[in-house]
């Protein structure tokens, strides 16, 4: 195996941090939540809208901790190890990765609008959300146009395009988050001891940058950024013995605290409240201990198909039980009662049944990139690489 297959092997056999793994599913539980709690029912019961509950019903901070959790993803494999292969081998298969699975959850969000299956416009009008679910899926169905924004407009134009994932303008953010990670994890390579001395304020002032002109980007900085915590062993002294539990502790009230105060800004609270929250698990042995229980870990595993298809849930079978329900003229109060367990239950179910999918574009991307690291020229391409980036660092 040459070098770059092995940095890409060692991708898959690193340790990992399933704590995170399992931070992630509760996150995405969390938007599903939010969704169909806030938003599908908020403009008629704005008891649902409180602030009180923090992180347990705060979908945009839960999408804040996507990215952190994505930036330390992409970058401890490279941090741990610093081989230009795993850069290499996570660039080429984060696409793929990606775009499969959009691609069949927009496949069969078109197959339901040509079906009729999808009803959140009346049921928009029953909600009070016309702002909201009515501006979900207005256009005609279109199979050229459910393939192209699988795998071109949903990172590229999300807002101008016809749409077959109301959900997914959080993919634009998650593919350049991605590259910036990418580009900073070659950055240091080319720097090498260099980056070792400037890396912790360099890093603090691209995320500074960053809250200036996409303040959502900073959140992978702020995970490449642990990830140096992490590899450097910084973490594992500060929080050494019982001090760890207590930092996680502080760091979850800082996370409630910018929930509460400062929900839905992306700017410099959501970045600390975000980090605070991923900070728990990789200081305090019993958040790590919960994150790592059985339930925790499943839900870590159909974190992103749970993340796809809820939405299919919400604008088909559940926006149709709405306009039935208040066909029947029962109250606001006992319908939310009745569609929110269910609908969470359910998106956990179709969830569970859409991980064939997720699992095999898992592995299809690593077989893209295990390929494509193989081939003659890309080890001549990174062997000329390494070679130039280690003369620069010298």
């Amino acid at each position: 195996m040459n070098h770059a297959a092995e940095a890409a092997s060692e991708l898959r056999t690193h340790h990992r941090l399933r704590e995170l793994d399992g931070l992630r599913g509760w996150a995405a539980l969390v938007v599903v939540i939010f969704h169909f709690t806030w938003e599908m029912f908020g403009a008629q019961l704005p008891v649902l809208r409180s602030h009180l509950p923090g992180p347990l019903n705060d979908g945009h901070l839960a999408v804040s901790v996507f990215f952190v959790l994505s930036g330390i993803a992409l970058s401890i494999a490279f941090v741990r190890r610093r081989q230009l292969g795993s850069i290499a081998a996570l660039a080429l298969r984060r696409y793929p990765r990606l775009t499969i699975p959009i691609l069949v959850t927009s496949l069969l969000t078109w197959a339901m609008m040509s079906s009729g299956l999808l009803y959140s416009d009346p049921a928009a009008q029953v909600l009070g959300r016309a702002d909201w679910l009515g501006r979900f899926y207005w256009h005609p169905p279109s199979l050229t146009a459910a393939l192209s924004f699988a795998t071109f407009h949903v990172y590229a134009d999300y807002n101008t395009s016809p749409n077959y994932g109301v959900f997914l303008w959080t993919m634009r953010y998650e593919m350049a988050g991605s590259m910036l990670v990418f580009g900073l994890l070659a950055l240091s390579m080319a720097l090498g001891r260099i980056w070792h001395h400037i890396r912790f304020p360099l890093l603090l002032i691209i995320a500074a940058a960053c809250l200036l002109t996409a303040p959502l980007l900073a959140c992978f900085v702020a995970g490449l950024l642990l990830s140096e915590l992490l590899a450097s062993g910084v973490l594992a002294r500060a929080f050494a013995g019982g001090r760890g539990n207590l930092v996680g502790l502080f760091a979850l009230a800082l996370g409630i605290s910018g929930s509460v105060v400062y929900r839905g800004h992306p700017g410099l609270p959501g970045l600390i409240a975000a980090t605070a929250i991923v900070l728990v698990p990789l200081c305090s042995p019993a958040a790590r201990a919960l994150l790592n229980r059985r339930f925790s870990q499943w839900l870590g595993h159909i974190s992103f198909p749970l993340y796809l298809t809820h939405s299919l849930v919400l604008c088909g079978p559940m926006s149709a039980a709405v306009v039935l329900l208040e066909k029947w003229e029962i109250g606001m109060v006992s319908i939310a009662a009745m569609i929110v367990p269910m609908a969470v239950t359910i998106s956990l179910l179709v969830a569970w049944l859409f991980t064939p999918i997720e699992d095999f574009a898992v592995a299809a991307s690593r077989r893209f990139s295990d390929g494509v690291l193989r081939s003659h020229l890309a080890r001549h391409t990174l062997a000329m690489l390494e070679r130039k980036l280690g003369s620069v660092s010298a």
